[in-house]
Parts: structure tokens; C-alpha cells; sequence
């Protein structure tokens, strides 16, 4: 995106900014913002639990021993 900016396209752009649209009519998405070295703590899309993930899962397991 090259060359000058109009004051009326600031004042959509700053429109669009302040509602957190898109261009393109869809919501624009908030992102998460880490401070760097730490990690993000992942979750188990069976049981919800922290430190495994659903192939790991010690509840998969005991739900094939019934």
C-alpha cells in the first residue's frame, strides 16, 4: 500500500480501528499478546485438563477398559 493518504480514508481507517472492523466487513479477531519466554498453557480437547493432549489421554484409555 503505497502513496498518500486522503483525510477522509484516515477518518474511515480510524473508523474501522475504533469498532475493530475489517475492510472486508468481517470482526477483526483480538490476539493474545505473551510476553516473551513464557508459554502457553495447552489443554486436553477431551477431559479440559492441562499437560496432555487428547492422544495422551489417561481418559481415552480407561474409557477402552469398560
Amino acid at each position: 500500500r503505497e502513496g498518500t493518504l486522503t483525510v477522509s480514508e484516515g477518518v474511515r481507517l480510524t473508523t474501522l480501528k475504533e469498532f475493530e472492523a475489517r475492510d472486508d466487513g468481517k470482526k477483526a479477531s483480538k490476539k493474545r499478546r505473551v510476553e516473551p519466554g513464557t508459554q502457553s498453557l495447552r489443554r486436553c480437547s477431551r477431559c479440559s485438563k492441562a499437560g496432555h493432549n487428547a492422544r495422551t489421554c489417561i481418559k481415552d484409555a480407561q474409557d477402552t477398559v469398560d
